[in-house]
């Protein structure tokens, strides 16, 4: 296993499923003692605060990786749709900062 953390603090990260939420990086914490994995503390871009493995954190080329592989399996407008969405810049909505202040300040 990686000795280095793929994502640091404050990074944007995107979570495998086909809206491709945005994921801020809040921590990265390693199990060290046994296997080295890195788990990420994360804002989602639906609001959510949750913790994910680095294997389901993604790059946008990854991402988009990923998505190719549905190609068959959805429609070519929503394939279309989504894949212009991910590469988007992201705009943060107006809840944003404070989710932000709040997840990193409050345990």
């Amino acid at each position: 296993m990686n000795k280095e953390p793929k994502w640091k603090v404050g990074d944007i990260a995107r979570y495998p499923n086909r809206s491709c939420p945005r994921m801020y990086i809040l921590e990265a914490t390693c199990n060290a003692e046994s296997d080295f994995r890195w788990w990420y503390l994360c804002l989602s871009s639906s609001g959510s605060v949750c913790c994910n493995s680095e294997q389901n954190l993604l790059t946008l080329d990854e991402w988009l990786a990923f998505w190719e592989r549905m190609r068959d399996d959805i429609t070519p407008r929503e394939w279309r749709e989504r894949a212009e969405a991910a590469k988007a810049e992201f705009v943060p909505p107006a809840w944003w900062n404070e989710a932000l202040t709040r997840a990193m300040t409050k345990p």
